[in-house]
């Protein structure tokens, strides 16, 4: 259902905080709006979500889902670079960067995943393209079987369809359960520190754009982290493997050439669904778009433009 929205001050040029340039590409710099909308989720219930713009909102609309830990800004990069061609549009979802999070309206996957659709809705996009990393990319994939006539290509970065045994889903909930209670209690510097040393994510604290990818998640407010994981770890979304072979979106899937578990996942989707196609971005690991955003921004140019 739709309310209304509003423009932050920075879309006025009157906050150098949410009004700039985007890192200089061979295109152009590209100027980015930040603006705030509000979401009526359930009758009465009002949320507001933050949300960035890149380019002309007469080109095709390009949607933009970040990871955990994610926001909008995550996609500068990209978004500068795919603006010429596409009305790339970024939210802060719930929970992240200047959305809040409301147990009620949010508190499952399911429900939070319709905080998308009617971001969607009031914005008037009815059709996008879309590219979900992690996270964002569950969310995406859920909501690309659930409306298959609002997405008519996907891009999965490092994203999987759930887990599939109920065992395995029950041990990840208790194992996201004390990551919660972590960043409850402890300093985020730290868990940041530990959660990009895992081997899932190589070498990314060498990658050039790694300093102000962790700026970013220091600016996150941990008790609202928290309640992301309960509501949407991937031991609390419901396996969506059975589906796959429904999928009517043009699909691309990427993952890192080192990401050996993703890799494993990206490969599993195939076979459940062989129309799913799959690029492996040299060099690699989960994150892409953050250690080679040059490769990454080629690969889903040539998808999405062909």
């Amino acid at each position: 259902m739709k309310l209304g929205w509003g423009l932050g001050a920075g879309f006025w040029g009157l906050d150098s905080r949410f009004w700039g340039l985007g890192a200089l590409t061979p295109r152009a710099a590209c100027a980015f709006h930040r603006r705030t909308i509000l979401l009526e989720l359930q009758l009465g219930n009002i949320v507001q979500l933050a949300y960035r713009t890149w380019g002309e909102p007469t080109n095709p609309p390009l949607l933009l889902l970040h990871g955990f830990m994610g926001c909008a800004e995550d996609w500068d990069a990209i978004a500068n670079n795919l603006s010429a061609e596409f009305y790339c549009i970024a939210p802060d979802l719930p929970g992240h960067g200047d959305s809040p999070f409301d147990a009620a309206l949010h508190g499952n996957f399911e429900n939070y995943a319709d905080a998308v659709t009617a971001f969607l809705d009031q914005l008037n996009q009815t059709t996008v393209a879309a590219i979900g990393y992690s996270m964002g990319g569950r969310i995406l994939l859920a909501l690309a079987l659930r409306h298959p006539d609002r997405f008519s290509k996907i891009i999965l970065e490092s994203a999987s369809p759930g887990i599939a045994n109920a065992k395995g889903r029950e041990a990840r909930r208790q194992s996201d359960r004390r990551l919660a209670d972590r960043v409850n209690k402890e300093a985020l510097s730290t868990l940041l520190d530990e959660w990009y040393a895992q081997p899932l994510f190589g070498e990314i604290k060498h990658a050039p754009g790694y300093a102000e990818l962790l700026r970013r998640r220091q600016q996150q407010y941990p008790h609202k982290l928290a309640l992301v994981l309960a509501a949407c770890g991937t031991g609390e979304q419901t396996p969506l493997w059975n589906e796959l072979p429904t999928l009517k979106a043009d699909t691309l899937l990427i993952y890192g050439e080192r990401d050996r578990k993703y890799k494993e996942v990206t490969a599993e989707m195939q076979r459940h669904c062989n129309r799913l196609r799959t690029v492996a971005v040299a060099g690699c690991s989960h994150a892409a778009h953050v250690e080679n955003s040059t490769l990454f921004i080629k690969t889903c140019r040539t998808f999405l433009v062909t």
